[in-house]
C-alpha cells in the first residue's frame, strides 16, 4: 500500500487470494493511521510494516493500535473477517 496505487478494496481482495495459500501476507501501510490499520486488521492481516517511524513514541502508538486494551487502544469487533467472523479469539 505504501508504494504502490492499492487502496483497502484491493488489500482485501489480496488478502482474501493470499488466506487459501500456505503464504502468508505483510501489509505495508501508507501511513501510521489508526483507522486504516484497525480495518486492514479486520480485513484478515495479520503481519503489518509501518513506515515513517522516527520516534520511540511514534513506535509505541503504533503498536498501540494493534493491541486490545488495555495493552493498546484497538477496539473490539467481534464479527468481521480478522476474528474468523467470531471464530477466533480477541485476546
Amino acid at each position: 500500500m505504501e508504494h504502490v496505487p492499492i487502496d483497502l478494496a484491493e488489500t482485501i481482495a489480496i488478502l482474501r487470494a493470499v488466506a487459501g495459500t500456505p503464504a502468508e501476507a505483510l501489509v505495508r501501510l501508507p501511513w501510521n493511521d489508526q483507522v486504516l490499520v484497525k480495518r486492514v486488521l479486520d480485513a484478515g492481516a495479520t503481519s503489518l510494516m509501518f513506515p515513517f517511524i522516527q520516534t520511540a513514541d511514534e513506535a509505541r502508538r503504533a503498536v498501540s493500535y494493534t493491541r486490545y486494551p488495555p495493552a493498546g487502544i484497538r477496539g473490539v469487533a467481534a464479527i468481521h473477517r480478522g476474528s474468523r467472523y467470531g471464530a477466533r479469539p480477541t485476546t
